[in-house]
């Protein structure tokens, strides 16, 4: 009786490995054709780009911190200077669903305002990049409790995201964002189990 006991849990648990390869064969199958579809379809030329003499990129939010004093996490948010502009690529994550959002709270501790922001980048909508998980959630963008006015704020967006208190930017191919700046536009890649 133990004896096809043992042989009948080793035969389900072979069948449900089996089946669990096959269904992620299949689904990797279906989204790497979606990816390719994605880049057929992807403009051939990116927009002109003037040379820059000034490239600085600025972590504002990622894993690693030099000092205790700023905030880290998984997420990413720099601020990028060139001759002709300032860019804030992504907004970084907000874990904890703090009032103020660890990217801007890091850039105030570095003596940098949001004023001297041309424009917001957002590689892609993911919670560590748009802002935290509730911003994911409700497809958005967040600041925290930012009460500056945006208003006259570019924000560049890869997908369909809503934000009231900016202008928001749909960048799905490349976009120049000033003369020495361009977005990729959106890149393809293939998201197996999206988390969305």
């Amino acid at each position: 009786m133990m004896k096809k006991f043992l042989l009948y849990s080793l035969l389900a648990i072979l069948g449900l490995a089996v089946f669990a390869v096959l269904f992620f064969s299949v689904r990797q199958t279906f989204a790497r054709a979606e990816v390719a579809r994605d880049w057929q379809s992807s403009p051939e030329s990116a927009p002109g780009l003037e040379t820059t003499s000034r490239l600085e990129i600025l972590p504002l939010y990622e894993e690693d911190r030099s000092e205790e004093r700023f905030d880290m996490g998984h997420g990413v948010s720099y601020l990028i200077r060139t001759d002709s502009s300032t860019v804030l690529l992504d907004l970084g994550n907000n874990p904890t669903d703090s009032p103020q959002l660890p990217s801007l709270k890091n850039m105030q501790e570095l003596g940098i305002s949001l004023d001297e922001v041309d424009a917001i980048v957002i590689s892609h909508p993911h919670p560590d990049h748009v802002g935290g998980v509730m911003a994911w959630q409700n497809k958005t963008i967040s600041f925290g409790d930012f009460t500056g006015d945006l208003s006259q704020m570019r924000v560049y967006i890869p997908d369909a995201l809503t934000y009231s208190a900016a202008e928001l930017i749909p960048s799905l191919e490349p976009t120049l964002i000033s003369k020495d700046i361009a977005t990729t536009g959106a890149i393809s890649y293939p998201e197996v189990f999206p988390i969305y």
